[in-house]
């Protein structure tokens, strides 16, 4: 506005207010860095004239207040008079509501548990009330089955797992909570997502219209195995289970209540300091820090160790030391089922005897029942009835310590 032209840079800077957050800044002949919001060039401007517009576009905030106030300052050209090289410009901000969603559960969840709860709270965030229908929809993944949906003024669907209402909800308040009931399926996957959404109430802002809750979910250990290793300790092995951060190894003795023995934070455990020639029977279970899974397949440990073992066919001479060694090992498996011990022909085998096939028979006709009593699988048995006369293989033997082993 001065009679003469002026001279050198030309700086332009807007100083944007809280709730306004520029997107992108330009004019002809400016150069314009929109981080910084802040324009300049260095032509000439003679007395009088103007330079191209510089066009400033903003996006608002959805907790801009209702009022703000935008200042743009210049600076630079030989200006002598900066009493006038400020504007302000109060803009008016529209309030909106704006719904937001979220989604929370207490502790992991474990296969077939019955009546776990999600708690779904929606909230206005925006400067405004809500106006018309709020709609909240929840997609259940695979693993889970909804059983009821419910909430303090909410009208609930729960074939659809949608729940409606039309109260206006002013702004920075919450409706109620709702509350969804499922039942976990007896096989689910090692974790789910559930995802909950809202929509309605007047809102235009979306991009917080979802809510997601891991949900970790306990599964059983899978094949368990336990080997007598020595006459007093016991390895056991399982698949790991993804979601566990640790694990409890239960074991019982001659029949006895099963109790914890220990909690390895790996899918292996030794278990030491057993007594020789005993059955003990073993399961396990995943945990975390915040849930206890349900407990693994069942087996079998005898802490007693074969003379010959492995067996060879073709190269193992049979002695009566594997007859007897059997026959000590069946009736631990009997004691750990609650069973009588059983009685056996030729009791006092000694070196030299013929090991004669009604040995085998009555072995496995002791030991069948015994582990149907405890509740592990029935032995296959090569040559299923052995009769009299009938030669004794490496085989037999094999399959009698596997069935106590």
């Amino acid at each position: 506005v001065g009679a003469g032209s002026n001279g050198g840079l030309v700086t332009v800077t807007d100083i944007l207010p809280n709730g306004l957050s520029a997107v992108s800044m330009n004019g002809f002949g400016w150069t314009c860095d929109v981080a910084t919001v802040k324009c300049t060039r260095s032509d000439a401007l003679a007395g009088g004239a103007s330079y191209p517009i510089i066009g400033l576009v903003v996006s608002v905030s959805v907790s801009a207040p209702a009022s703000v106030t935008n200042t743009a300052t210049v600076s630079g050209g030989g200006d002598s008079n900066p009493a006038n090289n400020t504007a302000s410009d109060p803009t008016t901000i529209v309030q909106l509501p704006d719904l937001t969603i979220t989604k929370t559960h207490t502790s992991s969840f474990v296969p077939g548990q019955i009546g776990r709860a999600y708690t779904i709270t929606v909230a206005n965030s925006g400067g405004a009330a809500t106006s018309g229908t709020v709609t909240v929809t929840d997609n259940l993944p695979a693993g889970l089955t909804a059983t009821a949906m419910a909430g303090a003024g909410w009208n609930c669907d729960l074939p659809s797992r949608t729940c409606t209402r039309s109260d206006s909800l002013g702004a920075t308040a919450t409706y109620p909570a709702i509350t969804l009931t499922v039942n976990v399926d007896s096989n689910p996957p090692s974790a789910v997502t559930n995802t909950a959404f809202v929509s309605g109430g007047g809102e235009v802002t979306t991009s917080n219209d979802t809510a997601s809750d891991f949900t970790a979910i306990i599964t059983t250990p899978a094949n368990l195995v336990a080997t007598a290793i020595s006459t007093s300790q016991v390895s056991l092995t399982w698949n790991p289970v993804v979601s566990a951060t640790g694990y409890q190894v239960l074991r019982s003795s001659n029949n006895g209540p099963f109790s914890v023995v220990g909690a390895p934070l790996s899918n292996s455990f030794i278990d030491p300091s057993l007594t020789a020639n005993t059955t003990y029977l073993y399961r396990v279970r995943a945990t975390d820090n915040t849930a206890v899974g349900l407990t693994s397949n069942l087996d079998l440990a005898t802490t007693i160790l074969f003379t010959d073992d492995p067996i060879v066919a073709g190269s193992t001479t049979m002695k009566a030391a594997h007859v007897t060694e059997l026959r000590t090992a069946v009736n631990a498996v009997r004691a750990a089922a609650g069973l009588s011990a059983a009685t056996f022909t030729d009791t006092s085998l000694a070196a030299g005897f013929l090991i004669e096939a009604v040995y085998m028979t009555e072995l496995r006709s002791a030991l069948d029942p015994a582990r149907a009593a405890i509740g592990v699988p029935a032995m296959v048995y090569t040559d299923p009835s052995l009769a009299t006369g009938t030669t004794i293989k490496a085989a037999h033997i094999r399959e009698l310590r596997a069935g106590v082993k």
